[in-house]
This record gives structure tokens, sequence and C-alpha cells, in this order.
């Protein structure tokens, strides 16, 4: 079998046999996602065909024959009908392709954790074999010393270079030159770290005392080289969200968010949904929405006060998806 292989779709354009499926099924990885298109050459029968003609259009012979054998393979498999014209079928293959490419990226998936979960939330806690076996992604642990030693490796000109072009695109509020200079180099430390580990996603155990300690601070600044990398950052080492957010950046092709509920008011039918702390700066749409601020979280405890960026995300459609390891299985909504 192709390592590589997202998928597969069988499609008989004719009748044919249905033992010719016993070669490919045989050699599939068992997860592989099947689809099964009865293709049409006509959208009713044409009527008066020769038997060459009529064995040509015959398609559908072929697709319920070999529909006994996929299923005696106990393979699941998704159902498709119609012309390659249709625009529903159209929609349904685009749809189904990109979720069947989705599920072949989440088994090649590594989420750096750092440092570990966070023990204080109990419905973060994700089993991380379970995690492997059902959906695909390895978890690796990084330490806050490796962090630590590439935040020491900036050299402090380049953070002092990165705060002051931050100042230049972003409105400031209450955040000192001093202070936002160290948020730069805490920043670009953590995103040298994804670099070297080639991670698409990050679960940041923020709120982890021994991150604090040691850094004295929290690295919330998004550096560039992650927007460029599309790097997913998940926070409160949430592993499951961070799959979440994954999942949705990967079907939708923008950036996520990781976010609370807060409150809603059912008589103006909103709702409020944030967090504190390293958020993908491309949910704002547009610099000048962003503020530079103070880590108003832990600046009163901290050694330094740190500095975020703080801004309400841009319109548009917005999916919410939420994933916990619950005891039998992983739960999503």
């Amino acid at each position: 079998a192709d390592p590589g292989l997202d998928f597969l779709l069988i499609a008989f354009l004719t009748w044919a046999e249905d033992y010719l499926l016993l070669p490919f099924l045989r050699r599939l990885p068992p997860n592989l996602p099947v689809g099964y298109w009865c293709y049409a050459h006509h959208a009713t029968g044409p009527g008066g065909d020769s038997v060459p003609e009529l064995l040509r259009n015959s398609g559908p012979v072929g697709t319920f024959e070999g529909a006994a054998v996929v299923t005696g393979w106990n393979r699941r498999w998704e159902v498709f009908l119609g012309k390659p014209e249709e625009p529903d079928l159209r929609r349904d293959l685009a749809a189904w392709t990109r979720a069947a490419r989705v599920r072949a990226g989440l088994e090649r998936l590594t989420i750096g954790l750092l440092p570990y979960r966070n023990d204080q939330m109990m419905v973060t806690f994700v089993d991380e074999f379970r995690l492997r076996r059902d959906l695909g992604p390895e978890v690796r642990y990084l330490s806050v010393r490796e962090l630590a030693s590439h935040v020491q490796a900036v050299p402090e000109a380049e953070a002092r270079a990165w705060a002051k072009a931050l100042t230049r695109r972003h409105p400031r509020r209450d955040v000192s030159d001093a202070a936002l200079a160290s948020a730069a180099r805490a920043s670009l430390g953590l995103a040298r770290l994804v670099a070297k580990e080639k991670l698409e996603v990050l679960a940041l155990n923020d709120i982890c005392p021994e991150l604090h300690a040691v850094l004295g601070q929290r690295p919330c600044l998004y550096a560039d080289d992650l927007v460029e990398r599309e790097t997913v950052v998940g926070l409160e080492g949430d592993v499951g969200c961070a799959t979440a957010m994954w999942i949705l950046h990967a079907l939708g092709g923008g950036p996520a968010m990781f976010a609370e509920p807060y409150n809603w008011n059912v008589a103006r039918n909103s709702a409020v949904f944030g967090h504190a702390g390293p958020q993908n700066p491309a949910m704002a749409g547009g610099a000048r929405r962003i503020t530079l601020t103070p880590d108003y979280e832990y600046r009163a405890v901290d050694p330094t006060a740190g500095a975020w960026m703080e801004f309400c995300a841009g319109p548009g459609r917005v999916t919410l998806l939420n994933l916990i390891c619950a005891p039998n299985g992983f739960q999503m909504i």
C-alpha cells in the first residue's frame, strides 16, 4: 500500500466483475476512507441503445455487485451517485475528499506538548495512546528548559527590532519598551523551538507555574514565523482542543482560535467567546485591529509585565468545535 494515500474512490464506469476489487481491498490500510461512486452517464436511461452502448452505460451493475465485496471486507464507505457535472455531486465529493485528506493528515500529525498537561482542569485530560490509535496524532513532550535555551539564544537586538516593528504595525496601550522587548524575545524563542521540532501544532500550557518561574512571563506574542507557517497554538496544555483547532484549520483553511464561552445574551442572540494568551493575530482581520497591551492576567504576579496582542476576531462565519477525551471515546461537538 502507498503510505501517502489519503483515500480510495471506487467508480464503475461500466459493468465489471466484483472480484477485481479484491487485490485493492487486501492491500489497503485498515482505516483508509473508501468512497463508492455509482457513476451515471445519463440522468435518465437513454432507451433504444444497442447492446454495446447498453453495456457501456451499465456502471450501476458493477456498483451493486461490488458493494457486496466492499461490505464483506468490513470497510467503512461513503456512497455517491450521479454524473460528474452535477453540482450537488461535485460539492459532496469535494467535501468528502477534503475530510479524507484531513483524516490522513491526522495520521501524520505530531503535537508538541509544552511542558505537560494542565492538572488543574481535568476536562482537558487526553489519553495520548487512545489519541494515537483513534485519531492519529502523536504527542511529543517539550520541556521549559528547552524553551528557555531557545529564548536565551535570541539576540537582544533582534528582539528589540521586532518589538519596534510591532509598534509600527499596531497601536500600544500601557506596555513599556522594556516589557515589549522582553515579551518579543520570549515569543521569538518559542517560535524557534517550534521550527526546530518541525511542529504544525503546539499545545502550550501557558498557565504552568514552571513556565512563569523560568521565563518570568508567558510568551503571548504570535511571532511572524508562526503566522507564516500557519502553526496552530492551543493553550492550557489542552491536547484535545489543539487537535480540534488543527482539524478546523485544515478543513477551512483559515486561522483557529482557542476560545471559551464567557457568556451569552439570549435577547440579543449573541455570545462572547475568547481567551487570554497567545492567539493567532490573523483572526483579527487587519493589523490596526490589534492592540499591544500588558499581559493583564499575570502582570501583577510575574516578574515581567509581558505583552500580548489584544483583538476581536474579524467579521465572518465561525465554526466551533469541542473535542474531549471521554471515558469511552472522543466526544466531538
